[in-house]
């Protein structure tokens, strides 16, 4: 078993045990996801890196393979804008969590395709960060959204333009 499938694992565990404390899903799905993509989103040591303030210049590579990049922070990262960088959960970690546990027929060998289609990374900038949280979709969906709809759904309410990439 390599460190992604441990990740999976803890992650079915996690959804089975029911646990409210979202920030262990958060950092089990951070992990399964950079372990499974490994390099850019691992460093040196092969440890998963956290993007907590993502330097557009030293993870240029990883920041460009997140599954949406908005067109500003496109521009941050080519250089010609100069604004602070964030890595965004499209759906967030709450509502992946709430989708997980109601899921009562979820098994290890369904759940990572579960995540394939609602574990999404998204980078943007700071003021589009401030856009979702002042529009109230921080941590949740807009009101209309259901499962299966568009995943990056709280950027398109916002206004947040971008090019993503579907792959999981």
């Amino acid at each position: 078993m390599d460190l992604a499938e441990a990740y999976l694992e803890h992650i079915h565990i996690f959804v089975r045990s029911r646990d409210s404390e979202l920030r262990n899903l958060r950092t089990f799905l951070d992990n399964w996801f950079q372990y499974d993509k490994g390099k850019p989103f691992l460093n040196n040591n092969c440890r998963p890196i956290w993007f907590n303030k993502p330097d557009p210049v030293k993870y240029k590579d990883a920041l460009l393979r997140m599954h949406f990049v908005s067109e500003d922070a496109r521009r941050v990262i080519d250089g010609g804008l100069q604004e602070h960088l964030v890595k965004d959960h499209a759906v967030p970690v709450k509502v992946i969590g709430k989708i997980l546990m109601d899921d009562k027929t979820i098994t290890s060998a369904s759940l990572q395709e579960r995540l394939c289609t609602i574990y999404r990374l998204g980078v943007i900038t700071k003021s589009e960060d401030l856009k979702l949280n002042a529009a109230g979709l921080r941590q949740k969906m807009p009101s209309d959204w259901r499962i299966g709809d568009d995943v990056f759904a709280r950027y398109v309410r916002v206004g947040i333009v971008s090019h993503s990439n579907e792959s999981c």
